[in-house]
């Protein structure tokens, strides 16, 4: 049975209760140059820089990357994954597992052609995951230094 996106199944062999879960649905690929497109586009490249702070965020803190904070780092990244494929997906993860230093995150600033409201979404972002806990303040600080306060990224 099909209610609103969801898959009821009420058949059941062993006795167990039913099962609801959410259905998968792969969407085409929107075509080059169209509006969607770009929105797509810029989706991934967000999500990726995103994912570079949190995991910079982190890793600075302690010097390794806790399970809570793979956790968060893999629930933010399931938000995105409608418009990734296969490689996008493949980059990201690999990104959770490096050392990213903030020459790293400059850098990707950089070939991308970022702005100063990506870098700013990115650091709001990391103040809501991170709850303003008192050990990736400085971390953030920092980041927020080197790009929204140096004019010459």
């Amino acid at each position: 049975m099909n209610i609103l996106g969801l898959v009821v199944d009420d058949k059941s062999s062993y006795g167990q209760r039913s099962v609801l879960y959410k259905v998968e649905r792969k969407q085409p690929k929107p075509k080059y140059g169209t509006q969607e497109y770009f929105k797509a586009l810029n989706q991934k490249v967000s999500c990726k820089f995103q994912i570079l702070v949190l995991t910079h965020i982190f890793y600075m803190d302690d010097f390794h990357i806790s399970l809570n904070e793979t956790y968060e780092l893999k629930k933010h990244f399931k938000d995105y994954k409608h418009v990734m494929d296969k490689e996008d997906i493949k980059e990201i993860k690999s990104y959770m597992k490096k050392k990213i230093t903030l020459a790293k995150l400059v850098d990707f600033y950089r070939v991308n052609r970022l702005d100063s409201f990506d870098v700013q979404k990115s650091l709001r972002l990391a103040a809501i995951i991170t709850r303003n806990d008192p050990k990736y303040v400085d971390v953030i600080e920092a980041i927020q230094k080197r790009f929204i306060s140096e004019p010459d990224n």
